[in-house]
């Protein structure tokens, strides 16, 4: 072997290194900025699960409160019933 054809075998292998290098280090680049668009949109729909999550709290109490008062009368029944005598 020619050793002016071992420096050519030699670049070319540096050459195709430096290239899958330079597309894995793109890919890494690209890979981080989709992480933070996903983990941006995770927080969003963390803090949409929580209003709806203190939603539904408040609609359990106005509902509990809302049978409760219409258990107030005697036998189920309610105060108004109670007061028309039916």
């Amino acid at each position: 072997m020619d050793n002016s054809f071992a420096i050519i075998i030699v670049a070319v292998i540096t050459a195709v290194g430096a290239i899958i290098v330079a597309v894995i280090q793109n890919l890494r680049k690209e890979n981080k900025q989709d992480h933070n668009v996903v983990q941006s949109q995770l927080k969003h729909l963390y803090g949409v699960a929580i209003r709806t999550e203190t939603k539904l709290d408040r609609v359990k109490d106005e509902l509990s409160n809302h049978l409760s008062w219409h258990q107030g009368g005697l036998h189920g029944e309610t105060e108004e019933r109670n007061k028309r005598g039916a």
